[in-house]
């Protein structure tokens, strides 16, 4: 699915491209529908054995193409963790490459970092109650737990010229575990389409009654 239009003025074209706004929506409104489940089949555990243990923070590709990737970024405040280890993620995608971050569990911070310093407005992400947030890539950027567990969807869309700078060796999900994903706004739609029920009163009979009298 390719979301770029390429544009041109005049006689010369110019080296600029916008994004299909309709196809990019429906990425977003897709990635804005993904809910995850921890608790089934111990899945958080088994995210974290595929990530090679657990540890600070850890990224996996949940699938991807040439022009596209699905990430997700775990974090856990796991003790014994060596000094060392960066307790968040650090991301630097091509120039106009598009990035889609979601909350799937916990809190998460996004800051943009020059020479190892957070400048502008880092942008505080929730599991309940944020949106997808759109990056663009260029400058650096962390993503970093504000909760003692987290963990965060990224969707990278590139432009065909645009470089792929993800590591060529990020582990992946794997089939087995792709059923720990589901469709969150069907699971919303369901509950809200589901009246609420109140505790079965006992009926009261006439003995009932007589016997009470």
């Amino acid at each position: 699915m390719c979301l770029w239009l390429s544009s041109s003025h005049g006689t010369r074209p110019l080296p600029v491209r916008r994004c299909d706004t309709e196809l990019f929506n429906l990425a977003r409104d897709a990635t804005d529908a993904v809910g995850l489940s921890t608790s089934k089949d111990n899945a958080w555990a088994a995210l974290w054995e595929r990530a090679g243990g657990e540890r600070p923070c850890a990224t996996l590709r949940v699938a991807g193409a040439e022009q596209w990737d699905v990430l997700i970024h775990l974090f856990s405040s796991v003790k014994g963790a060596a000094a060392e280890e960066p307790a968040y993620v650090t991301a630097c995608h091509c120039d106009g490459v598009l990035s889609l971050l979601k909350p799937l569990l916990g809190s998460v911070v996004i800051s943009k970092r020059r020479l190892g310093a957070v400048f502008g407005s880092p942008r505080a992400l929730d599991a309940l109650s944020s949106r997808p947030l759109l990056q663009l890539g260029g400058p650096t950027q962390t993503y970093e737990p504000k909760s003692a567990t987290a963990a965060l969807l990224e969707v990278v869309l590139r432009h065909p010229i645009q470089q792929d700078r993800l590591p060529a060796d990020l582990p992946s999900v794997g089939a087995d575990l792709l059923a720990t994903f589901f469709n969150a706004t069907e699971a919303r739609a369901k509950r809200l389409a589901t009246p609420a029920t109140s505790p079965a009163q006992p009926v009261r009979t006439q003995r009932n009654q007589e016997t009470n009298n």
